[in-house]
């Protein structure tokens, strides 16, 4: 793997180093993500009916091709974790970030009840990773043969450097079905998400936003069709009665210094700095332009009004506000 993957901190101003990586995307990818996604299998004749009331999304009627987002919320619509679903055969498969695992199964097996429904942590028996490239399958596409489960996802937006969109998708491999792989480096696949305009919930930030602040809405991971579950009255109330005051955004901050970024931070407004505005849900360094990172995080809408500029305490860096790869505008309520 040549050194523009090797190395994303060493400075990139070169437009040849731009279209080498450009090429390199296009020709297709790997990423290893076993190490901060976990899959949960949920078994038994209850199982579709059981998670289609505990989630935003429609459980009942995913098709053996679709993989959807969606998210289970607690009961005052806060999110404990964002993850795809898809089904195989008799069982549904949750994929979500690693950290979470274990609070989402332990919160589920309380509602089981009598529900015919066994839920497993097996993580340990798949290889999850991704991969981008021109022939990746394309967003909510599920194809899966004894090999290997590919997850078409949202694809990454190259629009800022005039590229076509990035084909992106999951792979899910049984362990015993591994081929060896070289990876690039886990740094650019999280770029790769905040072009999609994706965030994931993390134990940081677990139970903190509901599913409109994180745009779950506007990416297809929440059903406002489907009937109850968890949180549902406050969820559908955000979303028929009113503008929301909360969002993710995009923005991309330049520094001579490695920013002190963590996920859940706090990030202030010159609007009004005597409390936070919002707090930062993910990061990664620019891999096209150097000591650029690029952020996505929640925010109160009126901070960012009358060209208020955002800041992380104690840290000192230029902030640009960008525009994600899908729209936030209010739609008529259906």
């Amino acid at each position: 793997m040549t050194a523009i993957l090797n190395d994303l901190g060493h400075k990139r101003t070169m437009n040849s180093q731009n279209t080498e990586l450009f090429a390199q995307l296009n020709a297709g990818l790997h990423f290893n993500l076993s190490n901060d996604f976990g899959l949960i299998r949920a078994t038994g004749d209850d199982a579709r009916t059981f998670l289609h009331s505990q989630f935003t999304q429609d459980i009942i009627h995913l098709s053996d091709t679709d993989v959807r987002l969606g998210a289970y919320c607690s009961a005052k619509g806060r999110m404990y974790a964002i993850f795809y679903v898809w089904s195989h055969e008799d069982a549904v498969y949750l994929l979500m970030h690693r950290s979470v695992v274990e609070t989402v199964i332990k919160r589920l097996r309380m509602f089981v009840l009598r529900a015919k429904v066994i839920l497993e942590d097996i993580s340990a028996q798949f290889a999850i990773t991704a991969y981008v490239g021109a022939d990746a399958l394309t967003n909510a596409i599920k194809q899966s043969n004894a090999q290997c489960t590919r997850l078409g996802i949202l694809p990454a937006s190259l629009n800022e450097w005039e590229q076509p969109n990035l084909a992106r998708e999951i792979r899910i491999t049984p362990m015993e079905h591994l081929q060896p792989t070289t990876y690039a480096e886990f740094t650019l696949w999280q770029w790769l998400e905040i072009m999609a305009g994706i965030a994931h919930v993390t134990a940081d930030i677990s139970e903190a936003f509901v599913p409109q602040m994180m745009n779950l809405d506007r990416i297809g991971g929440v059903n406002f069709k489907k009937g109850c579950y968890p949180g549902q009255e406050v969820v559908a109330r955000s979303h028929y009665l009113g503008k929301l005051k909360r969002r993710m955004q995009y923005a991309s901050l330049t520094s001579e210094q490695i920013p002190p970024l963590t996920i859940g931070m706090d990030m202030y407004s010159s609007a009004d700095d005597s409390q936070p505005a919002g707090q930062l849900l993910t990061f990664a360094l620019n891999p096209l332009v150097a000591k650029r990172w690029d952020v996505l995080y929640e925010v109160s809408l009126p901070m960012l009004e009358h060209d208020a500029q955002l800041s992380i305490s104690e840290f000192k860096a230029t902030w640009v506000q960008r525009k994600l790869p899908y729209s936030l505008a209010d739609e008529p309520s259906k």
